[in-house]
């Protein structure tokens, strides 16, 4: 019985006219993507064939962190003590800043980003990563024109319109059905509220598993017609203190990986909004401008940038040198708060859809 009610909330879901709404948007991103990439692919030929070449370091014996960052910096015994002092300094400099009253208010976390280029530069220090340049992962991969590039860039554009699609169908779950009287019908079958709500939030991850994973196949496949991208090795820091060497692949997946926690965290909030306030409409405006992080900006004026909902289902931000953590957040307090918005989330639809006089 369950995987029926499971399979009949996908169809109702995958209904005719919003798949041909969906390859519709599909088709008008990916073409413009598509146009915009190779105009990049053939200026970036002219620039190669005019010999254009990246200015070298204007004083290579300096610390240069923007330097480092990028993977142009050569370590040695010698100036490797260097560069941990001015990152050491760098953090003294965002600790003072820690004290003052407009510290929490800030868009980023300055000790964080010190203490990251801390850990990693100490790591160099302590494997002995001497005589060679590898760069510090910051958040961007593939800078060439590739096939994961190109499949990158436009999963990164595509993707607000998936969140969208997903907060459009996440709060009309119950609304619609709820407005329009149709769960009468349905309850009326051997089956349990809490196993209907359950098939509910199933079905929409599912289907929005199912659209990612379709638009990153196509996008994938296109995207052959142009070099595969290599395996370069990357500083990888998680959470300003453990570091690693990884590759830009690792991080592909990891931040694939991610978004899609993140539209499921954005997708299950807009189902609980339906479900509680029983308002379509409703549950898709707040969800559409929490999940973009449009109210973010002004609550972080207040001081409570590192608690927010929007802050804590991006878990992408905690590897590498990273601009998006706020000010006194960390891995840790994060994933508690995720834990704890999830379950508030998953509570208040199974409770108040169960206790709800449908009658």
């Amino acid at each position: 019985m369950f995987n029926q009610l499971f399979l009949g909330e996908i169809k109702k879901i995958f209904r005719p006219k919003s798949i041909i709404a969906l390859v519709l948007l599909f088709l008008v991103f990916f073409t413009l993507q598509a146009i915009g990439y190779e105009e990049t692919r053939k200026f970036m030929e002219e620039l190669e064939d005019q010999q254009i070449e990246r200015p070298p370091l204007q004083n290579p014996d300096h610390p240069d962190i923007g330097a480092a960052i990028d993977g142009m910096v050569e370590y040695t015994p010698e100036n490797i003590d260097e560069y941990i002092s001015l990152a050491k300094a760098q953090l003294k400099s965002a600790q003072e800043q820690k004290q003052s009253e407009y510290f929490y208010r800030m868009s980023s976390d300055p000790v964080y980003q010190a203490k990251t280029m801390v850990a990693v530069f100490e790591y160099i220090k302590e494997k002995k990563i001497y005589n060679r340049k590898i760069p510090i992962y910051n958040g961007y991969l593939y800078n060439d024109i590739t096939t994961q590039h190109f499949a990158l860039n436009f999963l990164g554009i595509f993707f607000m319109v998936i969140m969208i699609y997903g907060v459009a169908i996440g709060a009309g779950s119950y609304a619609k059905e709820l407005q329009a009287g149709s769960l009468k019908m349905v309850l009326m079958r051997p089956i349990t509220r809490n196993k209907l709500t359950t098939a509910k939030i199933l079905a929409l991850f599912v289907c929005v598993a199912s659209v990612v994973a379709g638009a990153s196949l196509v996008a994938f496949l296109y995207g052959l017609r142009y070099p595969l991208g290599g395996t370069q090795k990357l500083l990888i820091v998680f959470n300003a203190s453990t570091v690693f060497i990884g590759t830009n692949t690792l991080m592909l997946f990891l931040n694939a990986l991610f978004s899609l926690i993140r539209l499921f965290a954005s997708v299950l909030f807009a189902f609980t909004l339906g479900t509680v306030t029983k308002s379509r409409v409703f549950g898709i405006m707040v969800g559409v401008l929490v999940g973009l992080g449009a109210l973010a900006p002004l609550l972080e004026l207040l001081g409570i940038g590192r608690f927010l909902f929007t802050t804590n289902i991006d878990f992408s931000v905690f590897f590498g040198i990273s601009y998006g953590v706020k000010p006194g957040g960390s891995f840790l307090l994060s994933l508690g708060m995720f834990v704890a918005y999830i379950s508030a989330f998953l509570a208040a639809s199974y409770i108040v859809f169960d206790k709800r006089d449908i009658a």
